[in-house]
């Protein structure tokens, strides 16, 4: 007697718990489906890239990489199909270059070099409508202002999430399709569970001794998502089979699939978390959600079987595999014509610059979010620049940039090396390039080594103007040697203060 007493009490409290944690869980993807904050990062470009005869070979393949062309080699010859310019067009030096940009934009190019070595210069290039003097490369991206929050909760850091909300009517209809086709063919007939598609799960993960194998439906996917936890175990899944159904009760269709679209991870830049279709579109191809092809969107859809594995950046013949038997989905529901089906597939897949977790420019990127502190501090707080979602584009020319960080590292050691400085003393350096006939910053280096000093010496440095000219004052004297009289200039030469 006393024994079923202590079970029956031991069940009640185990109920009890279960209960007590459901509503818990409950509450949470509440919070977290009604919570629609958008996290658009501010991004930071440099300029535009003019291409024109004589730059050499092996500049102009470096630019096409970084920007996520891939040019087809032959010989003397790259072919390659230039982007659509998704920039403003006053970054163009004028109305003419602008015209000529956007007849070019999608079209096929052919550049001559003198021969096929790197250091070949550009003789010609050759378009649809006949030769042209010259073309612009897009910007390239520098970095994301995006900040990294702490969780308060969990006391440990947390990704941010990168994500731009829309409504259900706004994204195209090939994507929610494509979504059901490969995802969840019954979403719109089952209330958040799909028992074949459970059952079939199973039955494959009891043959693999496994927990590997999909079967989650739209709604399961968007309370793992809601709750931030992607890894596979048994407590998750018992929480999915719980509260799918009671999201289905609560929301409509329409919603829930609303949230998923913006919701769904599609992929990673360092600790950023890319979320959602629209912000995928960006990612990935430079556009608009609704600028997407066929094509574009079965790809993207493909990535939510797994974005690392499936990335067209590292594994591209994964990611056409994967599109492909998403179209074959397509097709199969009924969702795509067969010539829609053969269309897509001949698509070419343009992917825009994989965006860097790190920064390509530091101290200039440093100087650009200081002047965007100070420009908009009448409007908003420090911490919101970050998240307000701004395109910046800037003047700087990255290969420059690049260039004169490696000159300032390579000139400060060679004069240690000269003068027999230690290695625990360094010397320091910067350097700042502007076009004299505009005051456009090309370059701005404001140390040494950023990663060990991020200390501006151009800006932050503060000098009295006669110290600043000093050196050019002392140089000038220096390179003519001696006076007309013969007397060697010495820094004790004395130099009457009249005109």
């Amino acid at each position: 007697m006393k024994n079923r007493k202590a079970f029956i009490t031991l069940v009640s409290i185990l109920v009890a718990v279960l209960i007590a944690f459901f509503f818990y869980l409950l509450h949470q993807v509440q919070v977290a489906f009604e919570s629609e904050k958008e996290y658009i990062p501010t991004r930071i470009y440099s300029s535009v890239t003019k291409i024109a005869p004589p730059e050499p070979r092996a500049y102009i393949e470096k630019k096409l990489h970084s920007l996520g062309y891939t040019p087809q080699h032959n010989g003397a010859t790259l072919t390659f199909t230039l982007h659509s310019p998704h920039y403003p067009d006053y970054l163009l030096p004028n109305a003419e270059t602008q015209k000529l940009t956007q007849k070019l934009m999608d079209q096929k190019l052919i550049l001559t070099f003198e021969d096929s070595s790197a250091s070949a210069a550009l003789e010609s290039i050759d378009s649809p409508f006949g030769p042209v003097n010259e073309f612009y490369l897009e910007p390239e991206f520098l970095a994301t202002l995006a900040q990294h929050k702490e969780d308060s909760t969990e006391q440990k850091a947390r990704p941010d999430q990168i994500r731009e909300i829309l409504k259900f009517d706004e994204f195209p209809k090939q994507i929610p399709d494509a979504v059901i086709a490969a995802e969840d063919q019954h979403f719109y007939e089952h209330f958040g569970i799909d028992p074949r598609g459970l059952l079939r799960s199973i039955w494959i993960d009891l043959k693999t001794l496994s927990l590997s194998h999909g079967g989650s439906t739209i709604t399961q996917q968007l309370v793992k998502n809601l709750m931030e936890r992607r890894s596979r175990n048994v407590l998750l899944k018992i929480s999915e089979l719980f509260l799918a159904p009671v999201l289905e009760l609560k929301y409509t269709k329409t919603q829930i699939f609303e949230r998923y679209l913006n919701e769904v991870f599609l992929g990673q830049i360092g600790s950023y978390e890319v979320r959602g279709f629209s912000e995928g579109a960006q990612y990935f191809f430079g556009k608009k959600v609704n600028e997407l092809n066929t094509g574009e969107i079965a790809l993207l859809v493909g990535l939510i079987k797994g974005t690392a594995y499936y990335s067209p950046y590292k594994h591209l013949d994964r990611a056409l595999s994967r599109q492909k038997y998403v179209l074959g989905r397509m097709l199969e529901t009924e969702k795509i014509t067969q010539t829609q089906y053969q269309e897509a597939l001949k698509q070419p897949i343009r992917l825009a610059q994989a965006p860097s977790a790190g920064n390509r420019a530091p101290y200039f990127v440093d100087y650009i979010k200081a002047e965007l502190i100070r420009t908009l501090s009448d409007r908003f707080q420090e911490n919101e620049i970050p998240e307000l979602g701004f395109q910046i584009y800037t003047s700087l020319d990255l290969e420059m940039n690049q260039i004169a960080q490696e000159s300032i590292q390579k000139g400060l050691a060679q004069i240690e090396s000269k003068l027999g400085i230690s290695g625990k003393i360094e010397l320091q350096g910067a350097l700042i390039a502007l076009d004299q006939s505009t005051g456009e910053v090309k370059a701005l280096i404001g140390g040494r080594n950023y990663a060990q000093s991020n200390f501006n010496r151009i800006l932050n440095m503060k000098r009295q103007v006669g110290s600043t000219f000093k050196p050019l004052v002392y140089l000038t004297a220096f390179r003519q040697m001696e006076d007309p009289h013969g007397n060697a200039y010495t820094p004790a030469y004395p130099i009457l203060d009249e005109e």
